[in-house]
């Protein structure tokens, strides 16, 4: 080899074979390594777009009256807390077509840009005035740069990018502060949703109709670049909670994309009322009612009965048929009796329940009124505490109050409260007057004045006057009230001791 010295020339082979087999081992070794998880990368790329942002407007209530105008900011304000627990959109095939193309056609626009500049730089490497070897070693390296960026294109030309098919779903920046942007203009809703950097958006008008509120709402899609969903609904003021609860399921599943769930209750005994997420749903049987899929809280409650409350999770696009069977609260027997020869009306609270004497049940440990009305107009009272074992009667006489009582008791109470509404009557005119005579002293004290004294002296009497009788009055309510309550005490009705007997 010409150049080189003999000692050089046994070296050259060796290091020349050590650098090919540290190429080789160099070249294979990654992609034995880390081929099989390079592949599966390259076959299954992340998906992109994984978020859906959506836009609530604010509604136009200008056609509200303003006293009701608060009404549409409530309803909002509902729709936007249903919203916030969504937690993801499911992409239909119309929707997930525009997103997969516009995706494609941006990485073929980036692909096909940083090409065109590699090659643009690759001419201007004629005009830059560098020597032979330093222009041939740059264009070699353009070369290959542009070599790649063609595969680069030519790949993204026959990768098709994967669209996340189920994105989550959030609302904008200025929704979750609170903030509502004003609907756009016919015509600027696509130019609204690339400013907000939306993919839908929300709009809607809510206006008076005959005492009911009349509510329409309207979604925009970007990708469809028109109005996918309308709805409108009419109802009391009332029904507000109902309604913005049954406008926001079916929001809520267009918004998904998913099919609504049905959701029917049955309970146990006919009139119990049945709630669905503190929402009065109905009584006994109610209508089957659709709602948007995911969980729901239905409570039912009856008299005298023990309220029971299930949660339970409402597929999409079926119909849940829940079955409520309210046990009775355990009961003591009572036998209501009145003395003899005398009957009476029986009344539990304000609630009929017929003829006494008779029998009853009364809930273990609750507290219960009973009032008996005679035809004669005496009336017998008790409050009871349902303590007592099932298995056991409790007998309960009333001795009706006669009539004398009752007026006898009447008349201490008028007088009471007349002796008690005299002395706060005249209270505050003896201060006044108290104030008039201390004026007119000071005055005279001031000015010398001997008219003013003789007015001075007058009106301190009639002050000290209207002070002693006040608290005359004040001495005499204490009385009466003290005559009252013996005379109360004296008619109030009279309740044996239960006693229990075996039925």
């Amino acid at each position: 080899m010409r150049g080189i010295t003999p000692a050089l020339e046994k070296q050259v082979p060796d290091r020349i074979g050590i650098l090919l087999v540290g190429a080789v081992v160099f070249t294979l070794f990654p992609h034995l390594a880390f081929g099989k998880g390079k592949a599966e990368n390259e076959t299954r790329p992340d998906p992109i777009n994984t978020e859906w942002v959506f836009c609530v407007t604010a509604l136009d209530i200008s056609a509200l009256p303003p006293a009701r105008r608060m009404m549409g900011e409530v309803l909002e304000a509902k729709l936007v807390e249903s919203l916030k627990a969504l937690e993801y959109r499911i992409r239909i095939f119309p929707e997930y077509t525009f997103y997969e193309g516009t995706a494609w056609s941006v990485a073929r626009l980036e692909a096909g840009k940083k090409l065109a500049a590699k090659r643009n730089e690759r001419d201007l490497l004629l005009y830059q005035g560098r020597d032979g070897w330093t222009y041939r070693r740059s264009l070699e390296t353009i070369n290959k740069e542009i070599a790649k960026l063609e595969a680069d294109l030519k790949k993204a030309e026959a990768l098709i990018p994967e669209i996340g098919s189920k994105p989550k779903f959030k609302l904008t920046g200025e929704n979750e502060r609170g903030v509502f942007p004003q609907a756009p203009e016919p015509g600027k809703e696509k130019r609204f949703c690339i400013s907000q950097n939306a993919d839908a958006f929300l709009s809607g008008k809510v206006s008076e109709f005959h005492g009911r509120l009349y509510v329409v709402l309207r979604i925009y899609a970007f990708y469809a670049d028109s109005y996918i969903y309308e709805d409108s609904d009419i109802f009391s003021l009332e029904d507000l909670n109902l309604a913005a609860e049954e406008i926001s399921s079916h929001l809520a599943a267009v918004i998904a994309g998913t099919e609504p769930a049905a959701i029917q209750v049955t309970a146990v005994p006919e009139g119990a009322m049945v709630l669905i997420n503190k929402s009065y749903a109905g009584k006994g049987k109610t209508e089957i009612l659709e709602r948007s899929p995911g969980s729901v809280e239905v409570s039912a409650y009856a008299e005298r009965h023990n309220s029971q409350t299930f949660s339970l999770e409402l597929p999409a696009g079926e119909l849940a048929e829940l079955f409520i069977n309210l046990t009775p609260l355990a009961e003591s027997i009572f036998n209501v009796e009145l003395p003899p020869g005398s009957s009476g009306s029986l009344y539990r609270g304000a609630l009929y329940l017929g003829e006494a004497p008779q029998s009853l049940g009364l809930s273990l440990n609750q507290y219960e009124y009973l009032r008996v009305n005679t035809p004669e107009g005496n009336v017998a009272q008790a409050v009871l505490f349902g303590g007592a074992e099932p298995d056991l009667v409790n007998r309960i006489s009333l001795n009706p109050m006669p009539p004398k009582g009752e007026k006898e008791i009447d008349a201490v109470r008028r007088k009471f409260y007349g002796a008690y509404g005299r002395f706060w009557l005249l209270l505050p005119v003896a201060y006044i007057l108290q104030g008039f005579s201390e004026t007119m002293t000071n005055t005279y004290n001031m000015t010398g004045n001997v008219e003013l004294y003789g007015k001075a002296l007058t009106l301190y009497y009639v002050s000290i006057g209207s002070v002693v009788a006040a608290g005359g009055f004040l001495l005499e309510s204490f009385i009466r009230e003290a005559i009252y309550i013996a005379i109360s005490t004296k008619y109030e009705p009279k309740l044996t001791r239960a006693k229990k007997i075996e039925r």
